[in-house]
C-alpha cells in the first residue's frame, strides 16, 4: 500500500468522513487497492452515519451496481437520503433510474422532477439528461431542451457537445449554424466522444465536402467507431464521395464486424458472394447474409438469391419466395421485381 492511501486509511480509521467515503470508492472500483465490496460498504456506512451525502450517494452505488440488474429500489432510498443533505448528484442519479438520455423511460415524469432537482443546484449532467429529455419525450419543449443542452456543454458535458452539433447541424427547430455544428462535433471529439467525429462526417458529406467528410470518417473509424467504419465501407464500395476500391471496403467492413457490428455483415456478405475486395465465397456469403437478413432487406433480397439459385444453400423456391416477399415488404425493388418476375 503506497504512502498516500496508507494516510487515507489512517485518517479514514481515525473518523475522518471524507477519508471513509475516499477509501470505500477506492474498495468499491478497486483503485490503488484489490477490489472488495465487503470493505467498501463498511467504510460508506461508517461516513453515512455520520450524515455524509457523499457516503449515501456511493453507497446507492454499491447498491445499484449489485448482481445483473441492480438493487434499484435500495439505490433510491439512499439517493433519497442524499438529497436531503444536498446532494445534486443523488438528485441526478435518481433521475437516471426513470431515464437516461437515448432511452425510453420508465417514468418521464419522474425522472423530470428529480432531474430539475439537480438542475436547480447547477448540475451539468442533469441539465444534459433533462434537455435531452425534453427533446425527445415532450412535445413544445424544444427551446427549454435546447437552453439546457447548452447550458450542459458549457458545464462541460461532452454528449452535450455532440447533442448540440446534432441540433446545429441537422435539427428543424430553427437553429440551424453550421460553424456553430463543427464547433461543437470537435469540442465532442476533444473530449473523446468519436461517434462526434462520425456525425461531423455525416456533416460534412451532406454539405458536398467529401475530403473534410472522408478524413472525419477515417479518424473516426480508427479510434474504433464502427458506424464510422460501416459508412467507409460503404463509401468505398460505391465509389459514394470516394474513388471505388472494393479492397478499403472489405477492410472497413470486416473491421466493424469483427467488432460485432451486425450492420456490416451485409457488406461484408456482398464482397464474399461477388469476390469484391477478398476471393469469392459463397458459403461465407451465405454465413453472412443470414446475420444480416433480420435487419437489412437487401440481404433478405440475397439471401433469397441464393435459395433460389442454389448458391451455397440447396435450392428451395419456397424459401426464396419468402425472403423475398419479406423483403419486398420492407419496399426493396429488386425482391419486388423477383417476385413479380419467378413468382407472379
Amino acid at each position: 500500500m503506497d504512502y498516500a492511501l496508507k494516510s487515507i486509511k489512517m485518517r479514514a480509521d481515525n473518523g475522518d468522513t471524507d477519508a471513509m467515503v475516499k477509501l470505500g470508492k477506492k474498495f468499491a472500483v478497486g483503485d490503488g487497492v484489490k477490489k472488495n465490496r465487503r470493505k467498501a460498504e463498511k467504510y460508506l456506512k461508517k461516513a453515512a452515519d455520520k450524515n455524509s451525502a457523499a457516503a449515501y450517494v456511493e453507497l446507492g452505488k454499491l447498491y445499484r451496481a449489485e448482481f445483473i440488474f441492480g438493487n434499484s429500489s435500495r439505490a433510491e432510498e439512499l439517493w433519497t437520503r442524499a438529497v436531503s443533505l444536498g446532494s445534486a448528484e443523488a438528485a441526478y442519479l435518481i433521475g437516471r433510474l426513470y431515464y437516461q438520455a437515448g432511452c425510453v423511460p420508465r417514468n418521464r415524469d419522474k425522472a423530470e422532477s428529480w432531474y430539475k432537482i439537480a438542475v436547480e443546484k447547477g448540475y451539468a449532467p442533469a441539465q444534459y439528461e433533462l434537455g435531452d429529455l425534453y427533446l425527445y419525450q415532450y412535445e413544445g419543449k424544444e427551446k427549454e431542451s435546447f437552453e439546457l443542452i447548452k447550458k450542459a456543454a458549457e458545464g462541460g458535458v461532452a454528449e452535450a457537445y455532440e447533442t448540440l452539433g446534432n441540433l446545429y447541424a441537422f435539427s428543424e427547430i430553427g437553429i440551424t449554424d453550421n460553424d456553430k455544428a463543427v464547433s461543437a462535433f470537435n469540442a465532442a471529439a476533444k473530449a473523446g466522444i468519436t461517434s462526434a467525429l462520425t456525425a461531423l462526417a455525416c456533416f460534412y458529406m451532406d454539405n458536398g465536402d467529401v475530403q473534410k467528410g472522408l478524413a472525419a470518417y477515417e479518424e473516426a473509424a480508427e479510434k474504433g467507431d464502427k458506424t464510422a467504419m460501416s459508412l467507409l465501407g460503404d463509401n468505398y464500395y460505391f465509389g459514394d464521395g470516394a474513388e471505388r476500391d472494393y479492397d478499403k471496403a472489405f477492410y472497413w467492413y470486416n473491421r466493424a464486424t469483427n467488432k460485432s457490428y451486425p450492420h456490416t455483415f451485409f457488406g461484408v456478405a456482398r464482397c464474399y458472394l461477388y469476390g469484391h475486395g477478398i476471393e469469392q465465397d459463397i458459403g461465407k456469403a451465405v454465413k453472412y447474409l443470414k446475420g444480416a437478413a433480420d435487419l437489412d432487406s437487401d440481404a433478405m433480397y440475397e439471401l433469397g438469391n441464393c435459395y433460389f439459385n442454389g448458391w451455397g444453400v440447396k435450392q428451395d423456391n419456397n424459401e426464396a419466395k419468402r425472403l423475398w416477399q419479406l423483403a419486398a415488404d420492407k419496399d426493396n425493388e429488386d425482391a419486388q421485381k423477383a417476385l413479380e418476375k419467378n413468382f407472379a
